[in-house]
């Protein structure tokens, strides 16, 4: 959201004080947020987590423009390695799982996606996978770094340099699991403006461990206005701010763990209600 921001000046002389009569308005425009999710057989990640056995993950780069103006000229710049030393070889970029389509994309490690223009209040997500040969030892840790650069990026040094903007970066390390999840979505087919209903996201632990560093991250209508969140693990009730907390406002909404409430033990399930209305309808 843009903000006004005003300017008053006065001259003092002759212990006399003369004001400028009319303010500076000026109108300060929101900038580029960039977010990033790995997600893999064991769960979505946004800082670190598990590759299974499938030894696949995939990769969501969010690009959010806020601002009123087109941003041009967009480069996505994603650098991947592996710890130990790990040759970069043992991965490969799996294109029939990937999906950007006006991209030039570069190679390993240094993955280049060439987004163009990012329209004014819009957002736009690419979505790539990689795989590691089984070359790669459990215990690597592949680690993947995103930064966004744009012809309007206003983030400049006191050197004049102009810095990207960087997203959070992901370390995932391969270690297999039996633990598995399966997700499932719900909400009427049919609602009025203002009209409160609920989202449900159901969340079952059909294997054999608990699923532990869980995080639910929900990319919900721009229109849509929340009123609350209810979390039920199991049979347990659990409650904002000592359990689980979210920022209502944000959009994808991310749920996170404060400790160990959100973990899903084999056999149960994590039932979120996301309820909330439409108040209007746009263009």
């Amino acid at each position: 959201m843009s903000q006004n921001i005003s300017n008053n000046a006065n001259i003092t002389y002759n212990e006399k004080t003369l004001d400028i009569n009319t303010p500076l308005i000026t109108r300060v425009e929101p900038n580029m947020k960039v977010y990033k999710y790995a997600t893999t057989d064991c769960g979505r990640f946004n800082t670190t987590g598990i590759i299974a056995e499938d030894r696949k993950v995939t990769y969501d780069i969010l690009l959010i423009n806020y601002s009123s103006q087109n941003f041009t000229d967009v480069v996505i710049n994603d650098t991947i390695s592996l710890s130990n030393d790990i040759d970069i070889s043992g991965i490969t970029y799996v294109a029939e799982e990937s999906m950007f389509e006006n991209s030039d994309i570069g190679g390993l490690p240094n993955i280049q996606f060439n987004v163009g223009t990012l329209s004014k209040e819009s957002q736009l997500v690419v979505h790539y996978t990689l795989k590691l040969s089984d070359e790669v030892p459990i215990g690597t840790v592949i680690k993947s770094k995103t930064s966004v650069n744009y012809n309007e990026n206003t983030n400049i040094t006191e050197d004049n340099v102009v810095t990207p903007i960087e997203a959070n970066e992901i370390d995932l390390t391969l270690d297999y699991t039996s633990t598995k999840i399966e997700a499932t979505k719900a909400a009427p087919s049919n609602v009025l403006c203002g009209e409160n209903f609920d989202y449900n996201l159901i969340f079952e632990n059909v294997g054999v461990n608990v699923a532990t560093g869980v995080s639910i991250l929900d990319y919900l209508p721009k229109e849509f206005v929340i009123n609350y969140v209810k979390v039920v693990n199991g049979n347990i009730t659990l409650e904002r701010g000592i359990d689980y907390n979210y920022d209502e406002n944000a959009n994808p909404l991310l749920i996170t763990d404060t400790g160990t409430s959100l973990n899903i033990n084999p056999g149960e399930m994590l039932v979120v209600t996301i309820n909330g209305k439409i108040p209007y309808l746009t263009d």
